[in-house]
């Protein structure tokens, strides 16, 4: 939701910038597929640009939950499938080191590639960082500028509650501790933010709210796993049907009592998630934040198209920015159907 309004720029290890555009591919920009950080002449940090870095820890948590989104949420229990997430970022203006061989690991700028393996949640995820130069004549270059293209290709990535849950608490906790400065311009007929210029941190009440949510949710999957390993798998007595005996059976009956209370906890934790957001609930510019941001997927475009706010889940549009399409509905209704 406040992707579009950070303020991002500056040139590798958080230094100020004179002349540097660097742009992030599929993201949420004003009425575009792309997020341009440009903000030159000012030092990263606190209450001002949001660095590179950062951003570029905000853009593979995103690019990874969009394309999980795209697939389909996986069941809390599934912790077996995997992704594979592609994503581009550029770099122009003079001395923009942001996509050099020192800030990528490549071992030459212009066809160059670096390759590494991580294991992450008991997954082989293979990472391979490709470098390319594009001339400002080069057919099909649209910004008339020589710039650097890296794209990532991560392969294997986990496909999982826990992992996409994690995904999300390094976008919002990015988000807060690097508390860049932000600025809006509201729109006639359009949902008005307010404030309209500050530090991002300064939606307490929000962020708050969103870590809770996270939270929450983590701990609904924990409660999954607790059902999971408490799986009853052989016939109750254990000799062909027997009738339950409660002094021969016990590992049994205990097994039943972890799960009604695991179960008891994971349908009040999916009550909290959808009650956190839940405008009823909320009051000011929290409520405000609710109504006109991140709830807003069929509002009415602002762009005067006739069509609506929001975009399909894992796709980016222009339309796509200050709409937080966060699908409670749907994303309660699956809670449900998996207890």
């Amino acid at each position: 939701v406040l992707g579009y309004a950070t303020q991002c720029g500056g040139n590798a290890n958080g230094q100020k910038s004179t002349s540097s555009t660097t742009i992030f591919n599929n993201e949420p920009g004003y009425r575009s597929t792309s997020i341009t950080c440009s903000l030159n002449g000012h030092t990263p940090g606190y209450y001002g640009p949001m660095s590179i870095e950062n951003f570029k820890k905000l853009n593979e948590a995103y690019q990874i939950l969009q394309t999980a989104l795209k697939k389909g949420l996986p069941a809390l229990k599934e912790n077996n499938r995997t992704v594979n997430v592609t994503y581009t970022y550029t770099c122009s203006g003079s001395h923009n080191d942001n996509c050099s061989q020192q800030a990528t690991g490549v071992n030459n700028q212009n066809g160059g590639t670096k390759t590494e393996t991580k294991n992450i949640d008991g997954k082989t995820v293979t990472t391979t960082i490709s470098s390319k130069v594009v001339d400002s004549t080069a057919k099909g270059n649209t910004l008339k500028v020589s710039y650097t293209e890296i794209t990532n290709e991560l392969n294997g990535v986990p496909d999982s509650a826990q992992f996409l849950l994690a995904q999300a608490s390094t976008l919002i906790n990015t988000i807060n501790t690097a508390c860049p400065f932000f600025s809006v311009n509201n729109q006639h007929g359009g949902p008005q933010m307010e404030p309209t210029r500050g530090k991002l941190c300064g939606f307490t009440n929000e962020i708050s709210a969103i870590q809770k949510m996270i939270t929450d949710a983590q701990e609904l999957v924990n409660q999954t796993s607790a059902i999971n390993s408490n799986e009853q798998t052989t016939p109750v007595g254990s000799s062909g049907g027997k009738p339950f005996n409660p002094f021969t059976d016990a590992k049994f009956a205990q097994s039943m009592l972890a799960n009604a209370s695991a179960q008891a906890k994971m349908l009040n934790l999916a009550h909290q998630v959808g009650q956190t957001i839940n405008p009823d609930n909320l009051t000011g510019n929290f409520k405000n934040f609710v109504t006109g941001f991140l709830a807003t997927c069929n509002n009415k475009s602002t762009a005067g198209t006739g069509g609506t706010q929001g975009s399909a889940p894992g796709t980016v549009t222009t339309q796509t920015f200050a709409s937080g399409c966060a699908y409670v509905k749907q994303t309660l209704d699956n809670l449900d159907n998996s207890i």
